[in-house]
């Protein structure tokens, strides 16, 4: 058949990352057929307009190659789209079209079950030209749910059953329309998989292969990495490494990209609602990790999700889904497109005890407005356990002072090693928010309190 084909480098619907320059070379490769010696040309042009992009990226001459093989850069294409890759047979015929490919940052979707996306009810979150995912089938195409769709999967080690909707279009539309950037999912979690799946240190680390896999054919550079898991470490033994084991999965994937400050987006365990099948003191214990790996490991950021609607046990319903996706957006424009300016909730900073130690002083950070409590009803006794080296200490009143304190009176004194837990368990109810941003307390766990 005469004409030429692309057979690497392009794809409909492909998200290319973008450089430090904020564009990219893109490199194709394919084979021709005619009768005759020709010329392969191929220009890039916009999907509007059908102008060539830039005049650099009008038609340009391919590198002819031994059997009838041909390949070409296109370089410095600009980040953006829809743009349209178009080839031919100069002077002689028009041939394969490659379509709506843009250029912009592609962010993985790593972890569980609620990064998987299993949200179940009703709700508008359509798809949107420039948020595309890179499927398990290993194909691009407009992103919409399930994101995790395991139809025709080519690799079916994170087989999906019954994926519904995910925190990450929300995400993607936010950054595309906020930041002008066009968004690049590829989707490689699986629902109840534990850290040692993801953590080359753990051994097989099978899922962990299977992203840089899913990376590599998708160009091998990301804008970061959006993560989610942690539910199915909340035993002792997985509990208590979990802050090492995530740091080496951090410090492996950053070393096998080769992007040493490559940002991790990551999500504060929510809740279990099945309390006589978990261990409460492990829930905390996780998400007291995690809280402490945003702090002390290098471009890792949270978000917390204590507070949203379930649709299950513990999956986030589609309402939660989108509280959740719009909080990692808040981060990432924060943070990484540098658009906003705050997105964290009020976190612990210290607790001093009063010198006749009936009471307890907790200042919090990160408070825009001023803490308050949702449901007065609830009682914000529960938001707060404390306990000393004979155990817990009843509370009498806990009231809000000033916009960011906290003063706990307690039924007596407490001995030695006097720690303070927030939002403890598996199951706990939050109550205190920030007010005008309406993020709650992030949960805490044994947090010592000063004498």
């Amino acid at each position: 058949m005469n004409g030429c084909i692309i057979t690497k480098g392009a794809m409909d619907w492909q998200v290319y990352q973008r450089n430090e320059n904020g564009n990219i070379n893109i490199e194709l490769e394919g084979t021709w057929e005619f009768e005759k010696e020709c010329i392969v040309q191929v220009r890039i042009t916009r999907e509007s307009t059908s102008a060539a992009v830039r005049a650099h990226l009008n038609w340009q001459d391919a590198e002819i190659n031994k059997n009838n093989t041909w390949k070409i850069v296109m370089k410095n294409v600009p980040c953006g789209g829809p743009y349209r890759i178009e080839t031919r047979l100069k002077d002689i015929i028009f041939c394969e079209t490659v379509h709506n490919i843009y250029v912009g940052d592609l962010w993985v979707i790593a972890g569980q079950s609620n990064a998987s996306g299993i949200g179940r009810g009703e709700i508008e979150d359509l798809p949107e030209f420039g948020v595309h995912v890179f499927r398990n089938e290993e194909k691009w195409a407009l992103a919409m749910h399930p994101l995790n769709d395991a139809t025709r999967t080519a690799h079916p080690v994170n087989r999906e059953g019954g994926p519904q909707h995910s925190p990450f279009l929300i995400f993607g539309k936010r950054i595309k329309n906020e930041s002008g950037v066009p968004v690049g999912f590829i989707q490689t979690s699986l629902g109840g998989s534990p850290l040692s799946a993801w953590n080359p240190g753990d051994g097989e680390a099978v899922l962990y292969k299977n992203m840089i896999h899913c990376i590599n054919l998708a160009g091998g550079k990301i804008k970061g990495i959006l993560w989610y898991q942690g539910c199915s470490d909340t035993d002792k033994t997985q509990a208590e490494t979990y802050f090492p084991r995530f740091e080496n999965f951090v410090k492996q994937t950053r070393k096998d990209l080769d992007t040493p400050d490559l940002p991790f987006i990551t999500v504060q365990l929510n809740r279990f609602t099945t309390e006589q099948d978990a261990f409460p003191v492990y829930w905390s214990v996780v998400r007291e990790q995690q809280r402490q790996i945003s702090h002390k490991v290098s471009r890792v950021y949270m978000v917390v999700a204590i507070d949203l609607p379930l649709s299950d046990q513990v999956h986030n319903s589609v309402a939660g889904n989108i509280v959740l996706g719009n909080r990692l957006a808040d981060c990432a424009l924060t943070e990484i497109y540098k658009t906003k300016s705050t997105y964290k909730s009020p976190e612990i900073k210290s607790a001093v005890l009063s010198r006749d130690k009936l009471s307890i002083t907790l200042e919090f950070e990160n408070v825009e407005s001023a803490l308050f409590p949702i449901n007065d009803s609830c009682g914000m006794e529960k938001s707060f356990t404390i306990e000393d080296e004979k155990g817990l200490i009843e509370l009498k009143e806990v009231r809000i002072e000033g916009s960011n304190k906290i003063v706990i009176r307690l039924s007596k004194p407490p001995r030695n090693n006097v720690y303070i837990h927030g939002l403890y368990g598996v199951n706990p109810q939050a109550n205190i928010y920030d007010f005008e941003p309406l993020r709650p307390m992030m949960t805490f766990y044994k947090f010592p309190v000063e004498n």
